[in-house]
This record gives C-alpha cells, sequence and structure tokens, in this order.
C-alpha cells in the first residue's frame, strides 16, 4: 500500500549513498523509487504516468506492482423531516472533500419513499478515489387534514345517533367517540363528540356537541269530574308512548285532593328521552251530605260535648239554627245571609240556595196571613250551578191590598 506522506522503500537498498537515488521528479522516473521525502497529491498523479526508466541497478525489464487505497470521506445527511405530500422523498448530502457522489439507500432498497413514515437511511461514496458511508433516519411526518362535523343535531326516536363529517381531502377515514366511547348514543342528551381521522398520511381531528333532543309525547287527562267521599281524587292520566312516567300536580300542590272544589291539573312527562304537557282542570263535587258529617267537619269534640252542635243550636247567633245552615250550605260558626224576599205587584217570592247532594233534608215553603193556618208553597228550581241550586218559591197574592202576608222555610231532617 502506498502512503504518499512519508518515504516509502522497495527492494534492497545498494550500499551507496541515499543521494544517488535522489532525483528530481519530473514525471520520467520509473514504476520503482526511494524518497527521502513525502510526496504531494500531483507527485502521486505523475508517479502514477512515469514511464518505465532505467533507476540504479534496475531495469525496465522488472515488473513492479503498485497499490494505492482510497482516501475516507465524510458525509452529512440532511433533509431528514419532510412532511407527506405525495411526491417522493430523497435526503441530502454534502460530502468533505465537496462534490462527492453519493449513493443511498431506504430500508435496504434504492426506491425514494413516499407514504409517510421513519426509514433507515444508508449513503455510501461512490468515487473512484474516496470512500465512506453515514447512516440516519428519514421520518417523512403525516400532512395535516381537517374535518368538518354536521348533522349534530337530532331527535330521540330508539336509533343511534352519529354527525355526518367530511374530510379535506376528501373521503379519509374517520373514527368518532362520544363523550370517550366508539359507541353511537341512543338516548336523549348532549354529547362531546370528537372526530380523527386514521390514515396513514395525513392527521388530524374536530370537537363538537352532538345534542339529541327528546322526543314529544302527548299527554290527556280524563275523569276530571268526580265526588268527594273523603278520599284523594286524580283524573286519569294517559301517554302515547303508553307508560311513560308523569308528574301531576293540583294548584300547583302534589297532594291528592280531597275536599269538594275546583282544582288546576297540570301533568308533566318525566321521562329521559320525551317531554309533553297538559293542563285541565279537576272538578270534585260534593258527596251525599249527611247531618252528622257536617257536625263532624265544622265542630269540634269539645263543641259537640257542649251541644254547639245540636240541630236547633246557633252558635254564631245570626238567627239561622244549625239545621238551617246545614239545609242552606253556610257556615254555622259565620252570620250568614238570610233568604231574600222579593215583591212583585201582585206576588211576594221567597228565594234561597242549597247545596244539591243534600238527601237528609225535606225542604218546604208555607204561607199564611194568620199564623195559625199555612199552606204549601211549591219550590221552583231556576239556576245551578256546580253542586248549588238555586231555588224561588212565590205567593199569588188574592189580595193585593191585604195587610200581611207571611211566608216562611221549613227544613225536616
Amino acid at each position: 500500500t502506498f502512503d504518499p506522506t512519508s518515504p516509502v522503500f522497495f527492494g534492497s537498498i545498494p550500499s551507496i549513498s541515499n543521494n544517488h537515488w535522489n532525483r528530481s521528479f519530473n514525471g520520467l522516473l520509473a514504476d520503482l523509487a526511494v524518497f527521502n521525502a513525502p510526496l504531494t497529491d500531483s507527485d502521486v498523479a505523475r508517479l502514477y504516468t512515469a514511464p518505465a526508466a532505467l533507476v540504479g541497478n534496475l531495469h525496465s525489464s522488472n515488473t513492479v506492482n503498485l497499490s494505492v487505497s482510497k482516501r475516507s470521506a465524510s458525509i452529512l445527511l440532511s433533509d431528514l423531516s419532510p412532511t407527506y405530500d405525495g411526491t417522493a422523498k430523497s435526503v441530502s448530502a454534502t460530502t468533505t472533500p465537496s462534490g462527492l457522489t453519493v449513493n443511498f439507500t431506504y430500508n435496504g432498497s434504492a426506491t425514494i419513499p413516499t407514504a409517510a413514515g421513519t426509514y433507515a437511511v444508508d449513503g455510501t461514496i461512490n468515487d473512484a478515489n474516496y470512500t465512506g458511508t453515514a447512516s440516519g433516519s428519514l421520518v417523512i411526518g403525516k400532512a395535516v387534514a381537517s374535518i368538518e362535523l354536521t348533522s349534530l343535531a337530532a331527535t330521540y326516536n330508539g336509533t343511534a345517533k352519529s354527525p355526518s363529517y367530511a374530510t379535506t381531502p376528501e373521503n379519509l377515514p374517520v373514527t368518532l367517540t362520544f363523550n370517550g366511547t366508539s359507541v353511537p348514543p341512543v338516548n336523549a342528551g348532549s354529547y362531546q363528540t370528537t372526530g380523527t381521522i386514521v390514515d396513514s398520511n395525513y392527521s388530524g381531528s374536530a370537537d363538537a356537541t352532538l345534542v339529541i333532543a327528546k322526543a314529544n309525547a302527548e299527554v290527556t287527562l280524563s275523569n276530571l269530574e268526580q265526588t268527594a267521599d273523603g278520599a284523594g281524587k286524580s283524573p286519569t292520566v294517559t301517554t302515547s308512548p303508553l307508560g311513560l312516567v308523569v308528574l301531576t300536580t293540583y294548584n300547583g300542590s302534589i297532594a291528592l285532593p280531597i275536599n269538594a272544589g275546583t282544582y288546576g291539573v297540570n301533568s308533566t312527562i318525566q321521562d329521559p328521552n320525551y317531554s309533553g304537557t297538559v293542563s285541565g282542570t279537576l272538578i270534585i263535587r260534593e258527596g251525599t251530605r249527611t247531618f252528622n258529617s257536617w257536625v263532624i267537619q265544622y265542630f269540634t269534640v269539645s263543641e259537640m260535648l257542649n251541644d254547639l252542635s245540636a240541630s236547633t243550636a246557633d252558635p254564631d247567633h245570626d238567627g239561622l239554627s244549625n239545621l238551617c245552615e246545614y239545609a242552606l250550605g253556610t257556615d254555622p260558626h259565620q252570620p250568614s245571609p238570610t233568604p231574600t224576599v222579593s215583591r212583585g205587584v201582585n206576588s211576594i217570592s221567597l228565594t234561597f240556595s242549597r247545596p244539591t247532594n243534600t238527601d237528609d233534608v225535606s225542604y218546604g215553603a208555607e204561607t199564611t196571613n194568620d199564623l195559625l193556618n199555612w199552606s204549601a208553597v211549591p219550590l221552583e228550581v231556576i239556576a245551578t250551578e256546580g253542586d248549588i241550586e238555586t231555588i224561588r218559591a212565590t205567593i199569588i197574592l188574592s189580595n193585593p191590598t191585604a195587610k200581611s202576608q207571611y211566608m216562611r222555610l221549613r227544613f225536616t231532617h
């Protein structure tokens, strides 16, 4: 191996002065020489082209093989992090000395890669006088793609709901998650939805909210007129679809009404997937009244023990006995108005109201002009409103100029 940087001796050196071998190196030397100083690159180049010549006691007919090794060179790899765009991506190289040819392989192949991924790169100098290699990794990054999520508002119908999506570039595969799970939701509610591109060359994601609204359901009220019997009363509530849970209130309270009266009813569906409401009026009419139940309703035990509840007693001192108060449907503890008397040209009328459901009292009207002999006067129902009837008793005066004429109501229990 020839090293041009230090003297090289070939063969046996004769026992003469080295100066005998010194020559001016002008391109005429033979293939074998002895040098006493380092050679330059240009010297070596001329050595390769020197014609055969007599040197010392050697002759041109002698054959000498000269082997010269390639010199080492370095490679610096660059452009190792491109982004996918559908074209082949090759690395670049800078050599020292510069300008040397470098051959590349990618994962062992000379084919330049296009798809995103990581590739083992080997660069080898291809030159007659230099040798060198370098290794590295070519990483082709995924290109960024966009996703648009649409159809984010749906209504519950018992089937799974999923938004639509579009990608740029078009038709890239996308996976969807809903509140972190891949199962599309069925029930009404709001779901955090994420769409993620799943592609070897593209990446991207988008977030949105999928809202599944409750479906409308129909609520129907029936049996809105009932009779009081001491138990709570409620209407019949029907839903479509059938069987939905409903919350019903009566004048704003969930307590079932017991007493006779009129109650505003509101029924609202309580279901995760359906909504609906309806309003109506529940009328609870008085049941068949009895004097005893009326006494229990209006009088305390102490008042009963003190006979304030007796049929003839008048605890509010309004001139109406308890039996009269019961028959007329008034409060025995509050002064009540008496029946109304009206006078016509030749008639007198007595008008009063009574509960329609009082079966244990007989009502009658009578008239007299001497307070001794009474005669019955027919009763006429002139109006009905709910459980209350308005009754009128009228007498025709045979002698409108008579000085006196009397009427009375008679209640028999």
